[in-house]
């Protein structure tokens, strides 16, 4: 690690901060090291996985046999 890096750490983890602000800079770290695409494809896939149901019969008529 560089030195200018390294000092930008040290004065991060010596500043005073409320959860809050805590929260966000964790939230930034997360976003950074997982990509915002890298989310959005997470997030994509957990939807899809969701609505995604098996195949149902065909509903009315079609999809019963006679007198059902």
């Amino acid at each position: 690690m560089n030195t200018k890096t390294r000092e930008r750490l040290d004065q991060l983890l010596n500043t005073e901060m409320d959860r809050k602000a805590f929260l966000k800079y964790c939230a930034v770290a997360l976003l950074s090291v997982i990509g915002i695409s890298g989310l959005i494809h997470a997030l994509n896939g957990a939807v899809k996985k969701q609505t995604t149901s098996s195949p149902e019969a065909p509903s009315g008529y079609v999809g019963r046999a006679f007198g059902e």
